[in-house]
């Protein structure tokens, strides 16, 4: 028991140790920011266009065949 007590103590001193060595450099993370935003946004944009030209190539497939009807369908499903 008193074994369990002693490393319950040492873990606890060895994250508080841990996290005041972790202190948040706020210049640092400023600086970044829009770096970061821009990567969101671009990252953003490229999964969109990503999922538009998927889109597109299930549209022109079904448009283009026979089945024109079923492809218009097909069509106004994916807008909404």
């Amino acid at each position: 028991m008193v074994f369990w007590r002693a490393w319950v103590l040492i873990l606890l001193y060895i994250c508080s140790k841990t996290f005041s060595q972790n202190s948040y450099e706020l210049r640092h993370i400023a600086r970044r920011l829009p770096y970061r935003m821009l990567d969101l946004m671009w990252n953003y944009v490229k999964r969109s266009s990503e999922r538009i030209d998927a889109a597109n190539y299930i549209r022109i497939r079904h448009e283009e065949s026979p089945h024109f009807e079923l492809g218009y369908v097909m069509g106004e499903v994916l807008e909404r």
